[in-house]
Parts: structure tokens; sequence; C-alpha cells
């Protein structure tokens, strides 16, 4: 008995819907949620990895490691700080610090991102205190990062915390985020200025500046973990604290470091 041959046309159209039909339940499944006119537009710190080391300032008892710090806004929403004139860290002089104020906006079209100028609704919360930094001559935001190098199963060598930051836009590192803007918005860090960071930018603290070093004994020698840490109180609102955290590996000989894989 002759067998017919099967339609090849026939075979293929099957194929391709049952291939389409699994693509779109793949999609289904793993598309996110729309987003909705009045959600919250978050922003999302991200602790870039450390670059710029070095030691410095050897003396016969201790020595210091260097290192610049960089803090991305990877968000949907900006991250902007205000402030209120009051005595917020206690010392009784109003004059020489400012509560820190963040502001959450919401979105107000729907569209899942930040943009200035439409969506202007906001929620507000304190994250600390604005106080004069008087090396730097303008004013930072308390407790923005710490610093700590660990030996590789987690002991504390050394630590910088209570890091203050004045917050700009120095380098647009993430273009292709959705409400990114082409030009820097936060560039001033006066006593009544707002100060922030904007979707896909990333602010710079270069190695040279006061406060980007761990003071380490001078014999201090070998193979450890330096971590940097972005908002380590906790007091922004983010939509991801999983990433203000990055470490690398370190080695330090005498007056060398050199730097290795993640920690």
């Amino acid at each position: 008995m002759m067998r017919s041959r099967p339609n090849r046309v026939g075979l293929f159209f099957i194929l391709g819907l049952t291939a389409l039909v699994a693509s779109v339940l793949v999609f289904a499944r793993s598309a996110p949620a729309p987003a909705a006119v009045g959600d919250r537009l978050l922003p999302d710190l991200v602790t870039l990895s450390p670059s710029g080391l070095s030691i410095a300032n050897a003396k016969r008892k201790t020595k210091e490691l260097r290192f610049n710090y960089s803090a991305e806004n990877a968000g949907a929403g900006v991250l902007e700080l205000t402030s209120r004139s009051e005595d917020c860290d206690g010392d009784g002089v109003v004059s020489n610090d400012r509560t820190a104020i963040q502001r959450i906006f919401k979105d107000s079209d729907g569209n899942g991102f930040f943009t200035r100028g439409i969506d202007t609704a906001f929620d507000t919360q304190t994250v600390g205190c604005f106080v004069f930094h008087p090396k730097h001559h303008h004013w930072h935001l308390e407790n923005f990062a710490r610093y700590e190098l660990q030996t590789l199963s987690g002991s504390l060598v050394g630590t910088t915390d209570k890091v203050s930051f004045c917050l700009g836009d120095n380098f647009r590192t993430n273009p292709g985020l959705q409400g990114s803007p082409t030009s820097p918005y936060f560039s001033v860090c006066s006593r009544d200025s707002d100060q922030g960071l904007s979707i896909g930018w990333t602010d710079v603290y270069g190695a040279q500046l006061e406060g980007q070093s761990i003071t380490l004994d001078s014999s201090t020698a070998g193979t450890f973990c330096l971590v940097e840490t972005a908002d380590p109180l906790n007091h922004i609102a983010e939509s991801n604290d999983s990433n203000n955290r990055v470490g690398i590996q370190v080695t330090i000989s005498g007056t060398t470091v050199t730097t290795g894989g993640s920690c």
C-alpha cells in the first residue's frame, strides 16, 4: 500500500503556530506589570566597582588605602533631596546643619519613568542631615556611604564610616535608561539647593578627596576585600537595595596595591 507524503506546507504551519503560541505564553509569564498612574518612581543606587586604588601617606606606624567611589542612579525615578532648617544633629546649633528630605515623585502620566515638569506630585520622607563640610567648602548628606577593608573570611581590618557626600550629576553613564536627561540637573551643593542624582547619571568621588581612604597599620599586607556601600543605614527609599554594596579583592604589599575579582 502506497503511503502519501506529508503536506510540508501544513507541517511548517503547525510548527510555526506551535512556536508562536509557546513564545506568547513565555512573554505572558515574564512581561512586567504595566505602569499605573500614581505609582511611586523610586531611584536605584548602584555602587560601581572601586577604581584608582593606591597606598598613600605611608608613615612609620600607618598608611592609607585610597580609592574612588562611584554611585549610579539606575532607577525609574530621580533621587532628589531637599532640606529644611533645623538642628537635626542635636548639637544646639541650627546654622551648621539641615534636615535632609527625599522627594519621592509619582507617575502622573503612567509611562513608568520620571519626567521633570510632568511628574510633579510627590511624597516625602526624612533621610538624615545635611552638614557643612569645612574641607570641601559645601554641604554634604551625612552617612551616604561606608567603606570597609575585610579579610576574605569577613573580619574587619579597617573602616571609614559616616562618609558624607555632595550629591550631583557628574557623568551620564547610562544614557539608555528611559527618563535620563541629556544634561546634568544637580550641580550645586549650597545651603539651600537641592541635591541628588538624575536617572542614568553617576556621582564620582575621587581618591584624592577627604574621606576617600581607610587608614591601616603600616604592616598591613595580604589579600583582602574592599567593600563600598551606598546608603548603609537604608534611609533612602529605593527600588532595589541589593546592589548598594560592591566588593573587590585587593592585594597589599608595602606601598603597592593590586586588584582582583569580586568578593
